[in-house]
């Protein structure tokens, strides 16, 4: 009798436990990978770009406009950016006193840009050559041109907009150097400061 018990016992716990047991055979077990950070914007690529603003220095002020080309390389699995821009741009920069009349009407730069990024954000300082093309007028002697020569120091943050596009805002200070009009007549040196407004678009990765 206590064998049947036993054995009647065991039947019901197989039915019991059995499509249980299945059950957990057949449901799998599903756990979460590590979370995956998503990549570092980069950017290392040569870009083009326009730019426009304010310039000016002693008693002189006026606007300019003009475009830009660069190369930038951010060092694998870091934040540092380096690379250089050479620009160029029209101006109408100048004053007029006791019949003379003093204008830069163009102007350019060479630099190297070194900075740090944040993501999509860079910030740099820059520094290079500098050159002005000024006109001169005199009453009584006419007009006289001149190319000026100096340096240019300045910082800026840069901004990726999307689709190889990015966004700066750039501050200069260039110290330029004299040049002599009119056969003899030296014109001194001058500074010009120019705040600048410009749009890249970025050939590379993004």
């Amino acid at each position: 009798m206590i064998r049947k018990l036993i054995l009647a016992g065991a039947s019901v716990l197989a039915l019991v436990t059995g499509p249980a047991a299945a059950a957990d055979l057949r449901q799998p077990v599903f756990t979460k990978g590590p979370m995956m950070a998503p990549p570092m914007f980069n950017w290392t690529g040569f870009y083009v770009g326009i730019h426009g603003g304010w310039a000016g220095g002693s008693d002189v002020e006026g606007w300019l406009g003009g475009g830009q080309l660069g190369f930038n390389y951010q060092t694998p699995g870091s934040t540092f950016v380096w690379g250089g821009e050479v620009d160029g741009a029209f101006s109408n920069i100048g004053n007029s006193a006791a019949g003379v009349t003093s204008e830069v009407d163009r102007l350019a730069t060479a630099r190297l840009r070194v900075g740090t990024a944040s993501d999509q954000t860079l910030y740099y300082i820059t520094g290079g050559a500098a050159w002005v093309h000024n006109e001169i007028s005199v009453t009584g002697l006419g007009r006289n041109s001149k190319t000026h020569t100096g340096w240019t120091v300045g910082a800026g943050i840069e901004r990726a907009l999307g689709g190889g596009w990015s966004g700066k805002l750039e501050y200069l200070y260039a110290d330029i150097g004299s040049a002599n009009y009119f056969g003899g007549m030296n014109s001194g040196g001058f500074d010009v400061h120019s705040v600048r407004l410009g749009l890249n678009y970025r050939f590379g990765t993004y």
